[in-house]
């Protein structure tokens, strides 16, 4: 099907992307691309300084976000958002300690 002047061309006619334009056409954000890039969902490679995604790897990450229907679970943003909880002592409502008694 022919393109229209200054539209752009569909995902299944582009063989990379930039991060930039795979945030565009995604809705991701770039934390979520790189994320992604890190883990091993999508290949990329750079030229100079520019990464580009392979469009054959993302089209595969969709295909496989779709069909399992899995929501991509964001990163906690604090390190201690889901670690251990201290408890505080109720009466003083400090933190106890963690030392050893000595």
């Amino acid at each position: 099907m022919p393109r229209r002047p200054g539209e752009a061309p569909a995902l299944e006619e582009l063989f990379s992307l930039s991060v930039e334009d795979t945030c565009e056409r995604t809705g991701w954000s770039k934390s979520q691309v790189y994320r992604e890039l890190s883990s091993g969902g999508l290949k990329s490679y750079t030229i100079g300084r520019r990464r580009y995604v392979d469009a054959a790897s993302l089209r595969a990450r969709i295909a496989e976000l779709v069909v399992s229907s899995e929501p991509i679970k964001p990163e906690p943003r604090f390190r201690g958002q889901d670690g251990p909880r201290i408890e505080k002592d109720r009466a003083s409502s400090r933190k106890l300690s963690r030392r050893p008694l000595t």
